[in-house]
C-alpha cells in the first residue's frame, strides 16, 4: 500500500534541569469553589518556583519541530507536584508546551529553556482537541507519518492535496487535520506507533483518532 510515505523522527527526548538546579511547586493560596478542568483547545499557564532539588519530571516528544515539544510523560518531580494542587490546570500527556516566561520557539529551542537555570518557569501550555476522521479507502490517503519505534501515536506531516485526507478537510472544515496534529488510535485502538501503522495499512475502511493543535 502506498497510502503512507513515512520519515523517521527525532527520538522523545526527557527534559530536566541542569545538575544541582531545583525546582519545586510555588504554593499559592488555596481557592474554594468547584474544579473545573480545562477543555480542549484552550491555553493556560502554569508557574513554577524552582527549589529543593526537584526535576521537572516531563518526558518531551520533539517529533513535531515547529510547534512546541508535546508532553509524553509526566513523572515524580515539579509539574507533578502542580499536578495534585491544580487539577484544573493540570499538565497531561499530549499537552504542547508553546512558550516558556513568555518566550516562544521551536521544540528543541523551548526544550533548551526549560532547562536554563533560572529562579521561576511560567509555561504556556495548549490542550488538543479530539477528531474522529473515517476515511474509505478508495485511493491514496495522502498523508506523510512521522514517528520513532517507541512512539504512542503518529504525527502527521504533509498532507497530499490529491488524497482521501485532504478530501476529508474540504468536506469538514470544522474539523479539518493539519501538519502536526496526531493520531493516537486506529478503530479505537491505542498502541505503538508501528501497531498503528500496520492496522492503517490492512484497513478497508480506516478509523483515526486525532489530536488536533
Amino acid at each position: 500500500i502506498q497510502s503512507f510515505p513515512l520519515s523517521p523522527a527525532i527520538a522523545m527526548i526527557c527534559c530536566c534541569t541542569e545538575e544541582g538546579q531545583d525546582i519545586t511547586l510555588h504554593v499559592r493560596p488555596a481557592v474554594s469553589g468547584p474544579v473545573i478542568p480545562m477543555m480542549d483547545g484552550q491555553s493556560f499557564s502554569v508557574d513554577l518556583d524552582k527549589h529543593d532539588g526537584k526535576a521537572l519530571g516531563l518526558t518531551l516528544d520533539l517529533t513535531e519541530l515547529n510547534n512546541g515539544p508535546v508532553v509524553a510523560q509526566v513523572s515524580a518531580g515539579c509539574v507533578e507536584d502542580w499536578n495534585e494542587k491544580f487539577p484544573s490546570k493540570a499538565i497531561k500527556v499530549l499537552d504542547v508546551i508553546t512558550a516558556v516566561n513568555g518566550k516562544s520557539g521551536s521544540s528543541a529551542e523551548i526544550r533548551k529553556m526549560l532547562a536554563v537555570p533560572q529562579r521561576t518557569l511560567s509555561l504556556t501550555v495548549v490542550r488538543p482537541t479530539e477528531r474522529n476522521v473515517i476515511l474509505q479507502k478508495t485511493a491514496s490517503v495522502g498523508i506523510e507519518l512521522k514517528y520513532t519505534k517507541k512512539s504512542m501515536d503518529i504525527v502527521i506531516g504533509s498532507i497530499d492535496e490529491v488524497g482521501l485526507l485532504h478530501k476529508w478537510n474540504l468536506a469538514h472544515p470544522k474539523q479539518s487535520v493539519c501538519s502536526g496534529d496526531r493520531i493516537i488510535a486506529v478503530d479505537g485502538e491505542r498502541g505503538q506507533a508501528t501497531k498503528l501503522v500496520q492496522m492503517m495499512q490492512e484497513a478497508h475502511t480506516l478509523n483515526m483518532t486525532i489530536v488536533h493543535y
